[in-house]
């Protein structure tokens, strides 16, 4: 569930035994635009996230729980969510 417009990374989650429960539940609140499909993710990136955020060390078997990563320009940066 994305609580914000703008969100980056989901707040929690549901979780559903089937595409078409989800749909059962959820088709009649999402709008005109249809649902928005998200591409699976980078290696070691976040699963729920739009844009390429990782959690750092992750990919090197060292992970950093709490600090995060963004793919910027083909290079990895520092990431702090607002």
């Amino acid at each position: 569930m994305y609580c914000k417009k703008d969100a980056v990374q989901c707040s929690f989650d549901y979780w559903y035994k089937t595409v078409e429960d989800v749909y059962e539940d959820w088709n009649e609140l999402i709008d005109e635009k249809g649902w928005i499909y998200i591409d699976d993710p980078l290696p070691y990136c976040q699963h729920d996230a739009f844009l390429p955020i990782r959690v750092k060390g992750r990919d090197i078997g060292e992970p950093q729980w709490g600090n995060l990563e963004i793919l910027e320009n083909g290079k990895w940066k520092e990431y702090i969510p607002d």
